[in-house]
């Protein structure tokens, strides 16, 4: 079982999911991907860009289902 994310940080993983290294993270997403960051969902990949890890991509298919 998977920690449950806020509605904000859910949305966060789905966009890094379809954007995630081709676009800079938008500023509204910086303080929660900081989070994710520190807990491991996500890693930083060039500066700016956000990727998921496997547990940021489990977390997300667990919230779609």
């Amino acid at each position: 079982m998977l920690p449950s994310l806020s509605p904000d940080a859910i949305d966060a993983l789905k966009w890094i999911d379809r954007f995630g290294a081709a676009r800079p993270v938008p500023i509204e997403y910086v303080p929660v991907i900081d989070a994710l960051l520190n807990d491991g969902y996500v890693y930083q990949g060039r500066h700016g860009h956000a990727e998921l890890t496997d547990d940021g991509l489990a977390v997300l298919s667990e919230s779609s289902e």
